[in-house]
């Protein structure tokens, strides 16, 4: 007696258990992910050394690092020391603690093939544009050719800081 009464407590518990689940109510859960575009830029510093009083040359590298695919524009600021009234026009200048400074321009190529500006996004430095590209998921070096063009006098240390921007 013993036996069947535990059973039949059991088999109780079993039909009460399945009879608190009749319905079933469902629902959607969203499961979502955004790749949001990355780039990254670091630029070298572009020294000229002290043999200014004939034009000169130097070169700096930029390199940008943007996701694969990712289409982008680097651009260059006018930098402090902006002379409009330069007889070269909007050119960008080095400067000195005693006033003095150098003009010098930043192209795109060794040969002079146009300045590194951004006319195309901020307009800061209308006399040049920006140089695209498309990212690779790897560091991509450009090289910036800067070219002194005229010693406006001055003694020390000359310089400027330009704005290196990755327009994405």
């Amino acid at each position: 007696m013993n036996i069947l009464k535990r059973s039949s407590v059991g088999l109780m518990g079993l039909v009460l258990a399945s009879s608190a689940y009749a319905d079933v109510i469902s629902t959607t859960m969203p499961v979502t992910a955004a790749v949001v575009p990355a780039c990254a830029i670091e630029a070298t510093a572009m020294d000229f050394g002290n043999d200014f009083f004939s034009d000169s040359s130097a070169q700096a590298g930029i390199t940008v690092t943007c996701d694969d695919t990712q289409a982008y524009n680097v651009t260059m600021d006018a930098g402090q020391n902006l002379a409009n009234t330069s007889p070269f026009g909007n050119v960008r200048h080095m400067a000195s603690a005693d006033a003095g400074s150098i003009a010098y321009r930043l192209n795109k190529t060794a040969a002079g093939g146009g300045q590194w500006g951004d006319s195309d996004f901020a307009n800061s430095y209308a006399a040049g544009s920006s140089v695209a590209g498309t990212g690779n998921g790897t560091p991509q070096v450009l090289t910036v050719f800067g070219e002194t063009i005229k010693y406006n006098g001055g003694i020390g240390d000359f310089s400027d800081t330009v704005t290196v921007s990755v327009n994405f």
